[in-house]
């Protein structure tokens, strides 16, 4: 993994599910009596990356909120246990598959019946779901496409849909059945189809046990063979059910189904279905919405533990390159940034994740004429362009591109970190920064970001110098900003300062030290430390004596609790003591003089680049 840091994903957004618009399911959705409304909602209409619950007020969460997450990532957790601000939600929907599977519900087994009619004792569920099965197996036509209706209706329960029920009664290979290609087909077997894969991708939410056992029943050959079927040129609907059901495949925890998916040849039957798309009898809303789906896939592909081979995932890089300079869909352009995300996290090294982050700026362009590092990179400019819309709180675009460009400003080349500032990265970075509508979370990570650039090389330090208000909305946050707003911000007050006293004209020197006793007041030893490393360079720069910065420094209590802290032992103590005796007490002196050792900045949670820094350790 590149750090230790873990970065939320996106919020997700609620898209209902319409039925196939043909005559035969409309007569039978107007047939079929229900007592309560039954929620409609698609198996895949989520997000990408992972298993993912609506969120109502939709604040960034992590891929698993309710378990530890699985992708290391640009920003740091309190906890390994860290879960989402809109856990009570999470709990109450349930689980849900639509890409990541690893979200539990824990409150399920508190909510009373969990679908069919209001009222209906729970005992009775089993004979009911039975009799569907079995009035399945022995219909055909129109009754079949009904009782395919009714099945479909009991699986989209938002909390726990009956999967062991179903399996029990034998309804998987009678859905199976149902999705595979007939070689003369009836005119309502496209509607029996697009019932069965619904069904058969909501079945592949459940557990990995449970998903293994659809692929093993043929779902997975079934619908390959689909998607490269002549049908799909008019029946874009079944198109996009059949995709996500292999996206749900692919989604699952366990890499034994995308293994499947893998050896069965999903990329070159993907490569095959969209080349194929241009020629095909699809209207611009029926095209994006496959295109939706097909991108969602894609992306489930590139993830997992362990992370697919790059040979088998090496043509996404084009494919998100072209999906990222193309498309304006928001969920479009959101699976395409995190598919980036993954194929850059599965990298075993930083090399190796230099030369995948070179394959995603080469990605579309001929060998001589790929951008340099200060040109505008488009797909950079664009993931710049997703940063900026933090304050949106359903937007599901600031979480994977701040993701992205954390994941390149922390790799060792620092070309990636001048590509990012020279696509607009710090424009965005500051305007997410300075949302306050924009979720805590988000604004965290940017911080993060800027820390990281701040820590690199001058030139790139300068740049957020450059950057008008760029220095003062981090010291905004270190004042008033929230716990983990407030930390990220001060690491990249003090990685700029690090870079030397010649940086110090470029910050306020007084507000650092106004904004450094609130810093010392923090318990975390290394933040107290790299706080007093600071302060010693202001005090050490041309503009000390002119700006009175020692009589600043008792003015704001900075004195006073350096020498609460000279009493205590240990490192924290030593370099206050030094500092009250060189700047406060008597001549200035030296770390020589007194005998100490330069403190070491190993295992300092600074978001350095060097790999001697391990994040969130």
């Amino acid at each position: 993994m590149l750090s230790g840091r873990r970065v939320p994903t996106p919020a997700t957004s609620i898209h209902a599910w319409q039925p196939i618009a043909t005559q035969e399911v409309q007569e039978v959705e107007a047939s079929t009596l229900r007592e309560e409304p039954v929620n409609a909602h698609s198996p895949l209409r989520q997000r990408t990356g992972g298993k993912r619950q609506p969120r109502a007020g939709a604040e960034n969460a992590a891929p698993s909120t309710l378990t530890p997450p699985k992708f290391s990532s640009p920003v740091k957790l309190s906890s390994p246990g860290n879960s989402s601000p809109n856990k009570e939600n999470d709990e109450i929907l349930g689980k849900r598959k639509l890409g990541d599977k690893t979200q539990t519900v824990q409150a399920a087994s508190k909510l009373a019946p969990l679908y069919m009619r209001i009222g209906m004792p729970a005992d009775a569920i089993d004979s009911e779901v039975a009799g569907f099965v079995k009035a399945l197996s022995e219909t055909g036509g129109k009754q079949e496409l009904a009782n395919l209706v009714r099945l479909r209706q009991v699986l989209a329960s938002r909390v726990n849909p009956p999967i062991d029920e179903i399996f029990k009664a034998g309804a998987l290979p009678l859905l199976v059945a149902a999705l595979c290609l007939q070689p003369e087909q009836e005119a309502t077997q496209n509607a029996v189809q697009h019932e069965a894969a619904w069904c058969l991708a909501q079945l592949a939410i459940g557990n990995s046990q449970q998903t293994r056992q659809v692929v093993e029943a043929g779902a997975m050959v079934a619908a390959l063979e689909l998607l490269s079927s002549p049908s799909m040129a008019e029946n874009s609907e079944l198109c996009d059910r059949c995709l996500q059901l292999l996206a749900n495949l692919a989604g699952d925890e366990d890499s034994w189904p995308r293994e499947q998916l893998f050896a069965a040849g999903i990329i070159g039957a993907l490569g095959s279905l969209f080349g194929q798309m241009p020629s095909f009898s699809w209207n611009e809303a029926e095209r994006t919405c496959v295109l939706r789906t097909f991108t969602e896939l894609m992306c489930g592909l590139c993830r997992g533990t362990p992370p697919p081979a790059l040979e088998e995932v090496d043509c996404c890089f084009d494919f998100f390159s072209q999906v990222l300079q193309g498309a304006d869909d928001p969920e479009m352009l959101s699976s395409a940034v995190w598919g980036l995300c993954y194929l850059l996290e599965g990298a075993p090294d930083d090399p190796s994740a230099c030369a995948r982050a070179a394959r995603l700026l080469s990605a579309g362009f001929e060998a001589d004429k790929v951008p340099a590092p200060t040109a505008v990179h488009p797909v950079l400019a664009q993931v710049a362009r997703c940063m900026r819309t933090c304050g949106d709180l359903r937007s599901p675009l600031p979480s994977a591109a701040l993701r992205l460009a954390g994941i390149l400003v922390s790799l060792s080349e620092p070309g990636f970190t001048t590509a990012v500032i020279a696509a607009g990265g710090l424009r965005s970075l500051h305007a997410s920064l300075a949302d306050t509508s924009a979720p805590v979370q988000a604004r965290c990570d940017a911080a993060w970001v800027l820390a990281n650039m701040a820590a690199g090389t001058p030139d790139q330090a300068q740049s957020l110098a450059r950057e008008t208000g760029l220095l003062e909305a981090l010291c905004d946050g270190v004042e008033r900003g929230a716990p983990s707003v407030r930390q990220e911000c001060a690491w990249a007050i003090m990685n700029f300062l690090k870079q030397g006293p010649d940086f110090v004209p470029r910050l306020d020197g007084r507000r650092v030290l106004q904004l450094a006793p609130i810093l010392l007041n923090e318990d975390d030893i290394r933040v107290q430390r790299a706080v007093l490393e600071s302060v010693e360079v202001v005090l050490n720069s041309v503009v000390a004596k002119e700006l009175n910065l020692t009589g600043a420094a008792h003015e704001y209590g900075l004195v006073r609790r350096m020498q609460e802290l000279s009493q205590s032992e240990g490192t924290v103590g030593r370099q206050a003591s030094f500092i009250v005796k060189s700047w406060f007490n008597q001549d200035h002196l030296s770390l020589a003089d007194l005998d100490m050792e330069e403190p070491s900045q190993e295992g300092v949670n600074s978001p350095r680049r060097r790999a001697a820094f391990k994040f969130g350790a």
